[in-house]
């Protein structure tokens, strides 16, 4: 055999084995490649953000988690071939409730990203969610869609949110502006309640000691604390003792009577982060109680302290800067204060449960106390995690 001939055998091998390793990828995909926009890219179809099904009252500048989704519109298969995505959801296995998808073509597969972070934030403490793929559309495939949440440790909460798109390799993007509700989704646990994040003041009821016969600050919102754990502003709670019965004021969170039917007291934890002031700002001598307050009925269906019970424990705050503190429902002990909340059967029955109590304490009495509260939140089966 000539050398010429044996080379051309070789030749023919390395091509068949090429051809043989080539990959076949779904059309308009191209997988985890980085695919840099050409100077004449662009946006076929506009990016847009769908927030669950346009049956169930579909309002399109609102996301609402606590809704499940059910999307019909056309994707593609990995042969190219359509299909409706309800078929092709279904063959997907999610650990989680998919809620929010995005649509959107271009011109040319090109690589592509989606930030999602509050429109509102001090950039040192936000949620921060990253999706990102190298196609020429974006559809309703799972790993394209959001859940409601975070990368980070950080976690979205009630209230508007950005969806940012752009693009590897061109200066064009586009935002997206939404608001977003039931967002709270927990790794750390199965369910989840949140019972006020202190942002907007929504459920705010402030109450100071009317015994104290002077004026105290009450409880209200402010962004003016470091490092915050979650969103821009917390529960400040300041004030003093004015007449020594170690009382100040807090803040009542009210929910809807049964909220926490089919948990046992064993099974329930109220969370919240709180900070402590610096050594020499204020004494150190603040105690936080928190309390739950439960209806046994007597009293046209709402709570009566004269009549009812309230349940709670003090936590002595001698710590400087922000702490995770978990507190499980039967640990609490009715208050023995008759005035307060300890008219009742005395039995824990989170099924009866109205609200919770946040309130600042003197200890020792007749001080200036100070603390904050930051998102106030119930879990089930195990605390909060950091």
């Amino acid at each position: 055999m000539t050398r010429v001939s044996k080379y051309n055998i070789f030749s023919v091998l390395v091509l068949l084995t090429f051809l043989s390793c080539k990959r076949t990828q779904k059309e308009g995909m191209l997988g985890p490649d980085l695919k840099v926009a050409s100077p004449n890219f662009a946006i076929i179809d506009s990016f847009k953000v769908y927030g669950q099904d346009k049956s169930l009252n579909f309002k399109i500048d609102t996301i609402d988690f606590s809704k499940p989704t059910t999307i019909t519109d056309v994707i593609h298969d990995s042969s190219g071939i359509t299909k409706k995505d309800t078929f092709y959801f279904k063959t997907r296995t999610s650990p989680r409730q998919r809620s929010t998808y995005f649509k959107a073509k271009f011109n040319e597969p090109v690589k592509w990203k989606i930030e999602i972070f509050p429109l509102i934030t001090n950039g040192l403490t936000a949620p921060y969610k990253l999706i990102t793929g190298t196609s020429d559309y974006i559809d309703s495939i799972p790993e394209w869609t959001w859940d409601g949440s975070s990368d980070n440790q950080f976690r979205f909460v009630p209230g508007p949110v950005v969806f940012n798109l752009s693009f590897l390799g061109s200066n064009k993007s586009i935002s997206i502006a939404k608001f977003a509700k039931n967002v709270t989704l927990l790794d750390s646990t199965s369910e989840a309640i949140l019972l006020n994040d202190f942002e907007g003041g929504i459920g705010i009821v402030p109450y100071g000691d009317n015994k104290d016969n002077i004026s105290n600050p009450l409880p209200f919102l402010s962004p003016n604390f470091p490092n915050i754990p979650q969103g821009i502003k917390v529960l400040s709670l300041f004030g003093t003792d004015h007449n020594g019965d170690y009382f100040v004021g807090g803040n009542q969170q009210k929910f809807p009577k049964g909220m926490l039917s089919g948990h046992s007291a064993s099974d329930i934890y109220i969370n919240m982060y709180i900070y402590g002031y610096p050594s020499g700002v204020t004494p150190n001598a603040t105690k936080i109680g928190i309390g739950v307050s439960q209806d046994n009925g007597k009293v046209n269906g709402t709570y009566d302290a004269l009549y009812d019970d309230t349940f709670d424990q003090q936590i002595a705050v001698d710590w400087v800067g922000w702490k995770l503190i978990s507190i499980k429902y039967s640990n609490l002990k009715r208050t023995t204060a008759v005035t307060d909340g300890g008219n009742g059967p005395n039995k824990l029955q989170p099924e009866t449960a109205v609200g919770v109590g946040c309130n600042i304490l003197s200890s020792p009495n007749g001080s200036t106390v100070g603390a904050a509260i930051d998102y106030l939140i119930i879990t089930f089966g195990k605390p909060l995690d950091k």
